[in-house]
């Protein structure tokens, strides 16, 4: 990975920000805690420098001026000892001992210069106190070297502190943009993958609980969704595919007979009317797949409204009894507390009657078929043959039919299109043999609208 792929990540951007902030944080830490730390050393010193000012005043009270001048010979308070000193001057301002030679010109407690008065004998800064005994001036001081040290010192450490977190905190944001580069080149590997046809590659997901593993998450359940919508057109394309073909070799063999008819002096009507009832199943077939793709499509909840569901199911009896009675079939309503759903009513009328004549069509003569109401599930029921040595689930595939039912007129899209109708409701569908007979069964899992995809 190259270095401006890293540095133009957002992780090592956030820790070159985070890096700036720190150091101004130290900045104005510093310089808060450098003046604290100043002032107390500076204090110290003043203390020291008063209370010895304090002991000098009191020899002075007991012995006089000759005892003081004599207690700072002894004690060796001269210019030679540059880390403290003490200096009488006498009325006219004139130095009796110590390195003060000019009378300051101030009283109390000051951090000064003592070069203009000392003559240089005491280069640098001082801490001193100056007081007066009897029209006379005593000074006392201390040395600021120590302060002026750990001023330093602390400067350097804190530098040193500010640099090194400084430095980790862009390594971490050189490795964290690292891992996030190379996240994002599996991710992108993945999508390639997926561009290429490749529907089963998928995000990586390394369970760290992160941002990444989220999208990963989300992004895979829409390849999902992807993966089965691009197979499930596959297979319908294949099966309309496989399907049209012998419709549309009879129009083509219908019309063919009807030139050759025409061409003989002969009547052409009964084969083209032959092509045209195979073209008016070539259209049903289409309208179907059509408003299973509408179905499909749809993802608004526009048209949803609360529907009661033995309405419904009274409308279908009504509307399917005269195809079932040509079956000599008996059409008949279970309903046991049936609650109301958030749907659109069309689409469920329409899975309904879809249900009922897939059950009058395949359960052959004199079944009995029961629409079944109960909470919220819906379910078709009769004692026909069912669907044998089959997986039952595999009738919810578009242009998929029993074998039995390959001696019957139908598409193969009447379930399907049902299936349509459950997804678009988050509805679940129940196929099952019984013994004997067949039942589909809607369970709508609540009265709420339904969430749209992921």
């Amino acid at each position: 990975m190259r270095l401006t792929s890293l540095t133009s990540g957002l992780p090592y951007k956030a820790a070159l920000w985070s890096s700036l902030v720190f150091l101004t944080i130290c900045a104005v830490a510093g310089c808060f805690l450098i003046r604290a730390i100043d002032s107390a050393l500076v204090a110290e010193l003043a203390a020291q420098a008063e209370s010895e000012a304090v002991l000098l005043s009191e020899i002075y009270t007991e012995t006089g001026e000759a005892g003081l001048i004599e207690t700072l010979r002894v004690t060796g308070q001269t210019t030679e000892n540059s880390d403290r000193f003490a200096s009488f001057l006498g009325t006219d301002g004139s130095s009796l001992i110590g390195p003060i030679s000019i009378l300051p010109d101030f009283l109390g407690t000051r951090r000064v210069t003592l070069d203009r008065f000392t003559a240089h004998a005491l280069p640098g800064g001082y801490v001193v106190h100056v007081r007066r005994i009897d029209q006379r001036t005593l000074v006392v001081g201390r040395n600021d070297a120590p302060v002026r040290t750990a001023r330093a010192r602390l400067i350097v450490g804190l530098s040193a502190f500010a640099a090194v977190i400084t430095l980790t905190i862009l390594c971490l944001g050189l490795w964290a943009s690292r891992m996030s580069l190379h996240r994002l080149e599996q991710m992108g590997a993945a999508l390639h993958d997926v561009g290429e046809g490749n529907m089963s590659a998928r995000l990586p997901v390394l369970k760290r609980h992160d941002q990444f593993d989220q999208v990963s998450i989300r992004v895979n359940q829409n390849l999902d969704l992807l993966e089965r919508a691009v197979g499930s057109m596959k297979a319908t394309a294949s099966a309309i595919a496989h399907d049209l073909k012998t419709p549309l070799s009879h129009v083509q063999y219908a019309l063919h007979a009807a030139a050759d008819a025409s061409a003989a002096g002969q009547d052409p009507l009964a084969h083209i009317e032959t092509a045209l009832q195979e073209t008016e199943e070539l259209n049903g077939i289409f309208e179907a797949v059509l408003r299973i793709s509408r179905i499909r499509a749809t993802r608004d909840h526009s048209g949803f409204e609360m529907v009661d569901l033995d309405v419904i199911a009274e409308k279908t009896i009504e509307f399917m009894t005269p195809l079932a009675e040509q079956h000599d079939q008996s059409l008949t309503l279970e309903t046991t507390h049936p609650a109301a759903i958030f749907a659109d009513k069309g689409m469920v009328q329409q899975a309904l009657v879809n249900l009922v004549k897939n059950a009058v069509t395949y359960a052959g003569e004199a079944a009995q078929i029961t629409i079944v109401l109960s909470d919220r599930k819906i379910a078709v029921q009769d004692n026909g043959p069912g669907v044998p040595d089959q997986d039952p689930k595999q009738l919810l595939e578009p242009f998929t039919r029993a074998d039995s039912a390959r001696s019957t007129e139908g598409s193969g899209l009447g379930l399907a299109l049902v299936n349509a109708v459950a997804e678009r409701h988050n509805a679940l569908v129940s196929i099952k043999n019984l013994d004997p007979g067949f039942s589909v069964t809607l369970i709508f899992n609540d009265t709420k609208a339904p969430s749209p995809p992921v």
